[in-house]
């Protein structure tokens, strides 16, 4: 079972490995306070977000129509590994989201100082 949260924010869905989204849920309730009314909010409108995503009998997902138009993929989706999860994306958006070389060389210096990689 996958769970899926489609990123408004970045333009991509999210999909999590059970266990994954079970760390994921529990480290953002940690951070809230359910009796009150804004983190309860906050809390049902990121949680009313997530879908439960079987894998067919071939292993494949399928998005609906809705999902892939707030995507905006028509025809092409890239698959992006990050971590524990993956990311779906329309090429394009993924590409015009992505750092130049020397943006992300500047970006990983200034976050890891000279570490290189």
């Amino acid at each position: 079972m996958l769970y899926m949260r489609v990123d408004t924010v970045n333009c991509c869905a999210k999909l999590y490995p059970a266990s994954e989204w079970e760390k994921i849920n529990e480290e953002f309730k940690s951070k809230l306070n359910l009796w009150d009314k804004k983190d309860a909010r906050l809390y049902r409108q990121f949680t009313s977000t997530v879908e439960p995503i079987e894998l067919d009998s071939n292993g494949r997902i399928l998005l609906q129509k809705r999902h892939l138009d707030s995507l905006e993929i028509e025809t092409e989706a890239l698959f992006v590994g990050v971590d524990g999860y993956f990311e779906i994306w329309k090429k394009e958006n993924y590409e015009e989201d992505m750092m130049s070389d020397e943006e992300f060389s500047e970006a990983i210096q200034e976050k890891m100082g000279a570490l290189t990689i």
